[in-house]
């Protein structure tokens, strides 16, 4: 199943079986998109009752501050995220950009990885 915001700047995706969400990410990540990208996620896959979350970032940077990714990940658990979620995220070349965010969000209790592939991220999240 596709489907897409009306901006086309993120689609999902899940996988065949129905357990894995892909969000492909198309804009630059800042604070309110992230939030917003994120609530979304969440409530497409809970309609599914899906676990498992992969993000593309491969194609985005980040334009947020230390001090905004800070307070993403503080306001990341009142998004709801699933206690029983699993999320990873592959950012290719804009690694670096994100592998912080990792630290911020594992620091609140959110079970996620940054890596550079989608191999990386898919044997860590089905693993």
């Amino acid at each position: 199943m596709k489907s897409s915001n009306r901006h086309t700047e993120y689609t999902f995706e899940f996988s065949s079986d129905g357990q894995m969400l892909l969000i492909d990410v198309k804009r630059e990540m800042e604070l309110s998109f992230s939030l917003e990208l994120l609530t979304q996620s969440v409530n497409l896959a809970e309609s599914k009752d899906c676990k498992l979350y992969l993000f593309d970032l491969s194609k985005v940077g980040t334009k947020d501050s230390v001090l905004n990714q800070y307070i993403y990940a503080q306001r990341f658990p009142e998004t709801l995220f699933p206690h029983d979620g699993k999320a990873a995220a592959f950012a290719g070349g804009y690694y670096e950009d994100h592998r912080f965010m990792e630290t911020l969000l594992r620091n609140v209790g959110v079970n996620v990885r940054f890596f550079h592939s989608k191999n990386e991220a898919l044997t860590w999240l089905l693993g």
